[in-house]
Formats: structure tokens, sequence, C-alpha cells
């Protein structure tokens, strides 16, 4: 099952509410929200000790605004539990980015706006 972290325009990541827009008009989902509120330090980590290793892999921590991708560094965090990578794979880093993207027009709805990509 794809599940969606973000959804960005361009080099600007939308909040939840206009991501939760453009998602529930694709028919996708997001991945669950474990926690909304005041970043705390404390609360993240719990959050990672209760992750179960055979259904998640960690967590995201991002603030619920809009920001553009120069933003990111300060704007979101990722914590992914041990093990989750193989020690002989190459770190994603250091990969070529591939892109979701959305077909240009939905022949069943005949709009052109967005559409899941097969």
């Amino acid at each position: 099952m794809f599940l969606v972290h973000s959804v960005w325009h361009e080099n600007t990541c939308l909040n939840d509410y206009n991501a939760g827009l453009i998602m529930e008009y694709l028919g996708l989902s997001s991945v669950p929200l474990l926690y909304g509120g005041i970043y705390k330090t404390s609360i993240a980590k719990d959050i990672a000790k209760r992750l179960n290793p055979q259904t998640q892999e960690g967590i995201v921590v991002r603030v619920n605004e809009i920001f553009r991708l120069d933003q990111f560094q300060t704007h979101a965090a990722k914590y992914v539990r041990a093990g989750h990578v193989p020690d002989d794979s190459k770190h994603w880093t250091h990969t070529p980015i591939t892109y979701n993207s959305i077909k240009e027009r939905d022949t069943e709805r005949n709009d052109t706006r967005y559409r899941r990509t097969q």
C-alpha cells in the first residue's frame, strides 16, 4: 500500500489541511499521525521507543505549515529505527532522486488537474 508522507507543489511543501484535500481528491491515504502539537523531544523519543519494527520504519517530524524546499532542514526531521537500512545498501542520499508524479489527465473524471500515477 502506498502512503503519502507529504504533498509538494513544485518547491513548496503543503500544510496538512491542503495536503489532505488533495489526498482525498486522489483517493490516497496518509501515513498515520502519531502526535499533533508543539514539539517536545521527550514525546518524540517516547513515540520512537514504541515503534513496531515489523510495521514501522521510523518517524517524521515536521512543522504543520507551508514551507519551501530550502527550509527543509529547519522544518523537518526523520528518525529511522536501527536495522531498517541493511549495512550493505547505499544510503538514500547517495542515490538518484525518484519523484512520484501526477498524470496530466484523468480520463474517468475528464479532469486535467490531479491523478495518481499507475
